[in-house]
């Protein structure tokens, strides 16, 4: 009778105990005192948690306890959601901390909580301390963290996002796609030229940015920012790009909210870029990819395809300033899924290129649908001059032979500075589908919304000078390869 009634009244001591917790926001030193005084009368403070009760947890981590003072291993008691899922006790030879690791590997997923009974070695009591917390699949990484102990936990996240990626193997192993969550801040790897990225995709891995450091939801100000700071003066060699995805990356996987610094290269080979997509599939959504207003590299591209099925939502590509030639997206083979929802912040620009500023360049054999997003010419390139033209161009969309519907989107052209909104390089480059285009600057002489080399795109329903045409309904304009003999002030149609 006497032990049971021992733990009833520690139960009342706990139950003030929470009552002089909420009257310390008042007045701490009442609190300390009363603290004191329960700990003198034979209880046990409540330990501390590494994370504090209420925040976000990983689903491998371990949960560390500190105590007042040394434990009886012996007598202690685990309760609550987790209880049933925890392996082991790790009992360090400070014998006041406590490590629960869950079993076999993962804490399960959601509101989770654990509560603590004890005795101390003094023999003081502690009656159920309960602790709660969010516990999530992932993988923290903070640039701002301490990396001497880092291991992609709340409280000890990786400081590099390859750590993170490389890490989901090792946590989780393969068969779930995991997020790494990056804190804001900026990211960048010192790497010889050529020979790394900031971020290397894996597979099963997605990345999410904008966390604030608890992770437990988007930060309030401040962006993830990933930059390329690679020696793009160096000629010798090929840059690399920011995030490379092979074809091993699938369309589960996802890269969202983070933004990039594309740097650029001193080369025209080589596929360097923001995001480099190199046969993979991944979606890549509420990216922002921006380079250099001034003073910007030879070559730059925003981003890269190299094959594969990529889903690009809602996207926000600006070269920005190159010397030589500036792309927003390249295109060389596989399936795209461009798609956006709002004109003024969905959309592709072509930057400012010294020879050629395109947005969107779509190389031979690629498909798929562009829709929904403002492209955006340069606002600044030589005018092309006789034979040239071949040689200084600048425009929305550049195309050789592919099958891309081009839908629903907003083309902005400047006139005095490019030839064509859109330009089919040779015959039978067109589109699948030319329709629902709206042309936000109207036509002039020496510059034209769309050349058409032959017969083979229906080109229907653009909105061009504020008014709908339809070029009969059918099809584009026979385009005479000889140049610019035949202009169509009706139709805006180099024919």
């Amino acid at each position: 009778m006497g032990r049971i009634a021992r733990w009833s009244f520690s139960a009342i001591v706990l139950t003030l105990g929470a009552v002089i917790t909420a009257v310390s926001c008042v007045n701490p030193l009442t609190a300390k005192i009363k603290q004191d005084e329960y700990s003198a009368a034979g209880f046990l403070n409540a330990p501390v948690s590494e994370v504090p009760s209420g925040r976000s947890v990983t689903s491998w981590e371990s949960l560390t306890f500190f105590f007042e003072e040394p434990i009886d291993i012996g007598t202690l008691n685990l309760g609550g959601s987790l209880a049933s899922h925890y392996q082991t006790i790790q009992n360090p030879m400070e014998a006041d901390q406590i490590t629960v690791v869950p079993n076999p590997t993962l804490w399960p997923t959601g509101l989770q909580d654990l509560t603590i009974s004890c005795e101390s070695e003094s023999g003081k009591v502690l009656n159920d301390a309960s602790y709660s917390w969010t516990v999530f699949e992932g993988i923290c990484v903070d640039d701002g963290a301490d990396p001497g102990d880092a291991d992609g936990s709340v409280a000890h996240p990786y400081t590099t996002i390859q750590e993170g990626i490389d890490a989901v193997d090792t946590y989780y192993g393969t068969g779930t796609v995991i997020p790494v969550r990056l804190a804001v801040g900026t990211y960048g790897e010192d790497c010889d030229y050529g020979t790394a990225w900031v971020a290397e995709m894996q597979p099963w891995v997605s990345l999410a940015g904008g966390y604030r450091s608890d992770f437990t939801g988007p930060a309030s100000s401040g962006a993830t920012l990933l930059s390329n700071t690679a020696d793009s003066d160096d000629i010798f060699a090929n840059p690399a790009s920011v995030i490379y995805c092979d074809a091993s990356v699938t369309s589960s996987q996802t890269i969202e909210d983070v933004e990039i610094d594309p740097g650029g290269s001193a080369l025209s080979t080589g596929a360097h870029a923001g995001i480099h997509v190199d046969g993979g599939s991944p979606t890549i959504r509420n990216v922002t990819i921006e380079g250099a207003s001034t003073s910007g590299p030879e070559y730059v591209q925003a981003m890269r395809i190299d094959g594969g099925s990529p889903s690009i939502e809602n996207p926000d590509f600006d070269p920005g300033h190159a010397q030589a030639i500036s792309f927003g997206l390249s295109v060389y083979g596989g399936s795209l899924t461009v798609s956006g929802t709002d004109f003024a912040q969905h959309r592709i620009l072509a930057g400012t290129g010294g020879t050629h500023a395109i947005s969107i360049f779509l190389s031979s054999g690629c498909t798929g649908s562009i829709s929904g997003i403002r492209i955006e010419g340069p606002t600044s390139l030589p005018l092309p001059i006789g034979s040239i033209e071949y040689q200084i161009r600048g425009g929305c969309i550049e195309m050789y032979d592919n099958g891309v519907s081009i839908t629903g989107n907003q083309f902005d052209m400047y006139p005095t500075t490019q030839l064509y909104a859109v330009y089919e390089f040779f015959p039978g480059s067109g589109p699948s589908a030319f329709t629902d285009n709206d042309f936000a600057i109207p036509n002039t002489g020496s510059s034209y919304w769309y050349r058409d080399h032959d017969e083979n795109v229906v080109v229907s329903s653009v909105n061009y000078d504020s008014t709908d045409i339809t070029n009969g309904g059918t099809t584009g304009k026979l385009m005479d390869p000889a140049g610019f003999d035949n202009y169509s002030s009706t139709f805006g149609i180099n024919e």
